[in-house]
């Protein structure tokens, strides 16, 4: 009741500044309106990503915070559940309640810098004075941090945010006139301070932006009455000037919450209202920078209003989720996916194994070709959740041949084990592979493995396996028989062990290692070559 009060005088006192019309339309635009839109869809054949329905969230969204970062995708605040805090584990594909924002809303900015989630502004006394940021934990939730308010031109909720990839977070908006005024401000992010840019040409209200390179995209949003809403612009971060480039395909509202960027391309992953004559977007449409085009990557599996749509970095995955179903603004949605197989493949991995062999984890992978790749990086899970660094393969950087790994965990864990891939590229930028398990039920033989590398030259090293605690002996003999060094000796744990052995005060020749526990005795020969 007190909402709704609070509501009737805002629109009395209003009314002296704003004529009907563009009351009407800002209520709409910030709210929605009970009456719903259907696009007719003209088909267009995927030809890139293919979509996945995934995991539905715990609670309907729309209009709200997020951002990708590493195995997350996080969702916060909803103009129906303006206090939602969720998290998607993208490995897993679940959802777990995420760490709450300190101001509560809906229409909210949002971006990803520096592995922190901002949030700015949106609709509401409180939360359109607050910036705040959020640091992720490993587990899916974090902490809230609250920062210098941004100017009132661009806090509201037709404003929006991207990070350009270094210090600054840049903030657009415009105002109801007709045409709008367009604002233009950037957040450092060391200073915790503001400072004005250069304004656009034409402002828009609602509109999507991604950063690629010395350039921030704005595609899309509100504007006057009969305007072009194809049209689509860039700015300049070192000369701070504004530019058109291609026009969108069709023309385009909504897309505040749709517009991402990958390595090399803006993505516009749906968007539009889906209520009051605002139409909604159903395909996912590319620009190429380079080429100064748009294409059509794939067709959206649902059609939704308002809905979520960014890409993952880590994964080279999209996501689409939440959203209105179009029959009426605030008619918001769980249902959630997950685009695959499309955009940039720097390293196209056509298979990817683990086995269990002689108490070894096996891992086999093989890539069609690769592009700047500096290295895979090995990790191990427990739960598939938290993720160890296990090992590290240096990469073939760029070839159009098949190229073939393997990777042994010679102590893999007891029970299930993961392991995925995180393949790294030389400008830094990363993604991680599908997830492998296998199950390891534990040592069930004594075993001395051969030595590694052999021969070798002053180290190497030696493995063993034991089924139960045991007292061993571990010595090396030269060839007469007589004892040069005494590796391990006394009670030793179960399980594989790995030790080294250095002879850099031994001769050339040839060498005998022993391994005795009990009844049990059996040796290798070593090779040490100066």
């Amino acid at each position: 009741m007190r909402s709704t009060w609070l509501l009737f005088c805002f629109l009395i006192f209003s009314a002296s500044f704003l004529s009907p019309q563009q009351l009407g339309l800002f209520y709409e635009e910030e709210h929605g309106s009970p009456d719903g839109f259907r696009f007719d869809e003209d088909p267009v054949p995927s030809d890139a990503y293919t979509w996945e329905q995934t995991t539905d969230a715990p609670s309907f969204f729309g209009r709200s915070a997020y951002g990708a970062i590493n195995d997350y995708v996080y969702i916060f605040c909803s103009q129906n559940a303006t206090s939602l805090a969720l998290a998607y584990h993208v490995p897993t594909k679940t959802w777990i309640t995420c760490t709450p924002a300190t101001a509560s809303g809906f229409n909210i900015s949002s971006t990803v810098a520096r592995g922190k989630l901002y949030k700015m502004g949106g609709s509401g006394t409180a939360t359109n004075a607050t910036f705040e940021v959020f640091t992720p934990d490993a587990n899916g939730t974090g902490t809230w941090a609250t920062l210098t308010a941004g100017p009132s031109q661009v806090r509201g909720p037709e404003g929006s945010i991207v990070w350009d990839g270094g210090n600054y977070i840049y903030a657009s908006s415009a105002n109801t006139s007709s045409p709008p005024v367009g604002y233009f401000h950037r957040y450092n992010i060391d200073t915790d301070s503001w400072e004005q840019m250069a304004a656009p040409p034409i402002g828009r209200r609602y509109a999507g932006m991604a950063a690629l390179g010395n350039y921030i995209y704005r595609i899309g949003g509100l504007g006057e009455t009969g305007g072009d809403f194809t049209l689509c612009y860039k700015y300049d971060i070192t000369s701070n000037t504004w530019s058109t480039i291609a026009p969108f395909p069709e023309p385009v509202n909504f897309t505040k919450w749709s517009v991402a960027a990958s390595d090399s391309f803006v993505y516009v992953v749906g968007g539009g209202g889906g209520f009051s004559g605002y139409s909604i977007l159903t395909k996912v449409y590319v620009y190429d920078p380079a080429a100064n085009t748009w294409s059509i990557d794939s067709d959206l599996p649902a059609v939704r209003g308002l809905p979520v749509g960014t890409y993952i970095p880590g994964h080279r995955k999209l996501f689409f989720g939440g959203g209105n179903d179009g029959s009426s603004g605030t008619a918001f949605q769980v249902h959630c996916w997950e685009g695959i197989g499309g955009g940039e493949i720097p390293v196209e991995l056509t298979s990817f194994s683990v086995r269990i062999e002689n108490g070894a984890a096996l891992l086999n992978w093989t890539t069609a070709t690769e592009t700047n790749n500096r290295a895979f990086i090995i990790q191990r899970s427990a739960d598939g959740m938290v993720w160890n660094f296990l090992g590290e393969l240096e990469g073939a950087g760029t070839t159009a041949g098949q190229t073939h790994y393997t990777y042994t965990d010679r102590a893999p864990l007891r029970g299930v084990s993961f392991y995925r891939l995180k393949q790294t590229d030389y400008d830094g930028s990363f993604s991680y592979s599908e997830v492998a398990e296998a199950e390891f039920s534990g040592v069930t033989e004594f075993r001395l493995n051969r030595n590694y590398p052999n021969p070798f030259n002053p180290g190497t090293t030696i493995e063993f396996s034991l089924p139960h605690k045991s007292d061993i002996r571990l010595a090396v003999y030269d060839i007469t028989g007589k004892q040069v060094s005494v590796i391990v000796s006394g009670l030793t744990e179960a399980g594989w062990h790995q030790v080294q052995f250095n002879g850099s005060e031994l001769p050339s020749g040839i060498y005998i290692c022993r391994l005795t526990a009990g009844e049990f005795s059996a040796q290798q020969k070593l090779t040490l070559l100066k």
